[in-house]
């Protein structure tokens, strides 16, 4: 069963969702990539931080040599208020897979992270990065990320870097 805030999920589709995953680490509990996904999940939908990061942390354990994982790591640590692991999850994520296509996401939750730390020229930097990765990272943002667009935009006011 799926729980939030200790309430059954009454949304169909995260049910669904849900129970997929759970049947993918009920097939082989050593997958990795479901129990990576299914802590991030946790985190982001059933906001049960101490769940997730231990499914995260499990899931690079299994596989140290993930890029996703790690980036799923740092999203989870992010959601959970602990930027400074957030961060060293995407950084590790990144030495690990620099050509990814998914390289943009990982910039732009260490720039979150970094405004979260008060850290704004890193995240600028990081922001940059982002854009440089992926040129339509400000047109279908996910609402995490708009905190980092946002950012990015008064930076690039006059009298501004």
């Amino acid at each position: 069963m799926c729980l939030r805030d200790g309430r059954p999920i009454r949304s169909w589709k995260l049910r669904k969702d849900c129970g997929f995953l759970r049947l993918a680490l009920g097939i082989d509990g050593n997958d990795y990539d479901a129990l990576s996904a299914l802590g991030w999940a946790t985190a982001v939908f059933f906001n049960d931080y101490d769940t997730a990061r231990e499914m995260v942390d499990g899931a690079v354990a299994l596989n140290p040599n993930t890029a996703m994982a790690w980036e799923l790591r740092g999203w989870t640590y992010q959601r959970a208020g602990q930027p400074e692991e957030a961060i060293r999850s995407f950084e590790r994520a990144i030495r690990q897979s620099p050509l990814d296509p998914w390289l943009f996401s990982r910039f732009a939750g260490m720039g979150i992270a970094y405004i979260g730390l008060g850290r704004f020229d890193e995240a600028v930097v990081a922001a940059k990065n982002a854009l440089q990765k992926n040129q339509t990272l400000g047109d279908g943002l996910p609402p995490a990320s708009r905190p980092l667009s946002r950012t990015w935009g008064e930076m690039q006011k006059p009298g501004r870097r």
